[in-house]
């Protein structure tokens, strides 16, 4: 049984290898394809030129052609306007925002000003009270006559009058 064994792990391996070998294989054509047509394309060339072209010589070439140069400065005074108009919407909100401040502010001191007045005549009203009272006998005032009769009254029980 063991020699059954072995036969089959070898074609498994061997066919796994194989396998292997085929992937690798296909990736390094694809790789040795790529690399040969990307050299070909001349991109690498034209990107070295791009980069050393500065705006000056952008805009001395482009001259030649006026309706794309003015379409250039077109595109350069809306850019322009666009971060204008950005700006100046920032400038209205900061304002708004700042308004809100002072106008909750001055809300705020109006409340304050309203709360000193209320002290204010929560004092003199106080004062006018602690005046009343003192001008009031605390002695209890009613129907009763003054002096001895008043004494007598209370002295008497109910019963007897």
């Amino acid at each position: 049984m063991s020699t059954a064994a072995t036969p089959h792990s070898r074609s498994n391996g061997l066919r796994f290898f194989r396998l292997l070998g085929v992937i690798v294989a296909s990736i390094g054509a694809g790789a040795a394809a790529g690399f040969f047509l990307g050299s070909r394309t001349g991109v690498k060339n034209a990107l070295q030129a791009a980069q050393s072209i500065d705006g000056q010589t952008l805009a001395k070439a482009l001259d030649w052609k006026p309706e794309v140069s003015f379409g250039l400065e077109q595109r350069r005074e809306i850019a322009r306007l666009l971060d204008e108009a950005r700006a100046t919407r920032a400038l209205i909100e900061s304002i708004r925002h700042d308004e809100e401040a002072v106008r909750a502010g001055a809300r705020l001191r109006a409340l304050e000003t309203a709360r000193d007045t209320g002290a204010s005549r929560l004092e003199r009203l106080e004062q006018r009270l602690d005046r009343l009272d003192a001008r009031i006998d605390p002695a209890p005032t009613g129907s009763l006559p003054k002096g001895e009769a008043r004494r007598d009254s209370r002295a008497a029980p109910l019963g007897t009058r």
